[in-house]
């Protein structure tokens, strides 16, 4: 049985310029016979330092973009330190709207900004804290937030896309 592969996308959230075109590599696979990884094995990320202080050449802030009284939705940015207007990626991170998971992409974050990239994770409201759309309305929120602080955050807020899990 094949195996289906899905790229990962970037939605442009602007009608700026596109981000431009780059490598696309094709991911290996293992050859026939390979041990397969047994249920419940490590992540992939394992020894990263999670948690830690970010890698040089990066910058960590933590902001509040909106605080209610079941959760304060905070947003997780990671900037390239050299100066400059860079384009940005909201990530809005898995687990069904109903379990908060953002220290698996805190890794994915920090790799994207060591190549240019801001990157920002939105811890939103889960769907046992607020009815739906309220994570929605979160998520719109860190993206006006990216906006209106373009300038402090480094970011070019023409060139502003979101991802998620």
């Amino acid at each position: 049985m094949k195996s289906l592969l899905l790229p990962l996308c970037l939605v442009t959230l602007s009608l700026g310029q596109p981000l431009p075109a780059q490598e696309v590599v094709a991911p290996t696979t293992a050859p026939v016979g390979a041990p397969v990884p047994a249920a419940g094995a490590p992540p992939k990320w394992k020894g990263l330092r999670v948690g830690a202080e970010p890698p040089e050449g990066i910058r960590f802030s933590r902001h509040v973009v909106a605080t209610y009284p079941e959760h304060t939705v905070e947003l997780l940015v990671y900037t390239p330190t050299n100066p400059g207007k860079y384009p940005a990626i909201l990530d809005i991170h898995g687990g069904g709207w109903s379990k908060r998971q953002l220290e698996a992409d805190r890794p994915m974050m920090e790799r994207l900004a060591q190549r240019g990239f801001v990157t920002a994770l939105v811890s939103y409201r889960l769907s046992g804290e607020a009815r739906y759309p309220a994570a929605l309305h979160d998520c719109k929120s860190a993206i006006r937030f990216m906006r209106h602080n373009a300038g402090k955050l480094g970011i070019n807020p023409e060139r502003i896309g979101l991802m998620g899990g």
